[in-house]
């Protein structure tokens, strides 16, 4: 899933738009233990992205940030509750 939380006017997007946030992780995303989920994106917002899955039983998160992939099984990221704050 592609979501942008800024588009320009008049934008032909017919993808998810806005802040990706519970009700979005649940219409998009596989049900927890059915796969793996990679996050890709600012770091703060992969880190408040993880968080949600993660509350959302997701066990399998991989962070793409800077090109490095940070799995985040075990919980989420220290700096998810900063970023979700």
């Amino acid at each position: 899933m592609w979501s942008l939380r800024r588009w320009p006017a008049g934008s032909s997007w017919a993808g998810t738009r806005g802040v990706v946030d519970e009700a979005v992780v649940r219409r998009t995303c596989p049900a927890p233990g059915e796969g793996l989920v990679f996050v890709c994106g600012p770091p703060p917002m992969e880190a408040a992205v993880a968080s949600l899955l993660m509350k959302g039983g997701h066990t399998n998160v991989v962070l793409l940030s800077s090109g490095t992939v940070h799995a985040a099984t075990n919980g989420p990221p220290a700096a998810a509750d900063e970023a979700a704050g």
